[in-house]
């Protein structure tokens, strides 16, 4: 950036830092002045100057959020501007509906572009697995197995014991694992599933085994 105080009449120019030339370059931010004196008078004039950086945004890894939720996004950055895919400007957003999004964000140094992919999912439906179980042969709590309250696409249950061994596996939820003739102990289970209009979902943990 240059700052030019030049005058086409007899003058003498004297600026902040001393300078005595009608110009001078600047790439620093800061408050800069220059004195134009003629045998007349003197002049004072005064720059705030600030420095702008490229611009750079990310709105961040894909999403997946709740069918009554939104996504908030805030890419706000001083002396620029926001233009997003749908239209719409601004650097603070709500957005509920599922697609892509991307936003252009601009100013006198450059521009920068991100976008990324929003799905929703159903997230009423929720899995229940017990932490323990007492297969006793009294008719309560003797298998282990997982409870939901909606409909599954898909269903895996493998249960390990301490050495890693797959001891059960099933694809039916309603299937209970009756471990009569294993140890007590804690048992690792794995659990993939997967419901109507959700991506498949893993969930890990132990159960506790209890004659």
């Amino acid at each position: 950036l240059f700052l030019d105080a030049s005058q086409s009449q007899s003058v003498t120019y004297l600026w902040h830092d001393s300078t005595q030339n009608p110009q001078i370059a600047v790439d620093t931010a800061g408050l800069f002045w220059v004195e134009v004196t003629n045998s007349c008078v003197t002049l004072r004039d005064e720059i705030q100057v600030e420095l702008l950086d490229v611009p750079s945004v990310d709105l961040g890894d894909d999403l997946i959020i709740c069918d009554d939720s939104f996504a908030v996004f805030n890419v706000n950055q001083e002396h620029a501007t926001f233009v997003w895919t749908d239209g719409r400007t601004g650097g603070i957003r709500n957005i509920a509906r599922a697609g892509n999004i991307g936003v252009n964000i601009y100013n006198q140094c450059g521009t920068d572009f991100d976008e990324i992919l929003i799905e929703k999912e159903d997230c009423s439906c929720n899995l229940y697995v017990p932490n323990s179980i007492t297969p006793n042969g009294d008719f309560l709590n003797d298998g282990f197995r997982a409870y939901s309250d909606c409909e599954l696409q898909n269903f895996t249950l493998l249960v390990f014991n301490r050495w890693g061994d797959i001891v059960y596996s099933s694809t039916n939820i309603n299937d209970p694992w009756f471990p009569e003739e294993h140890q007590d102990g804690v048992y690792l289970y794995k659990i993939e599933y997967q419901f109507e209009r959700t991506k498949v979902k893993t969930k890990i943990g132990t159960v506790t085994l209890l004659k």
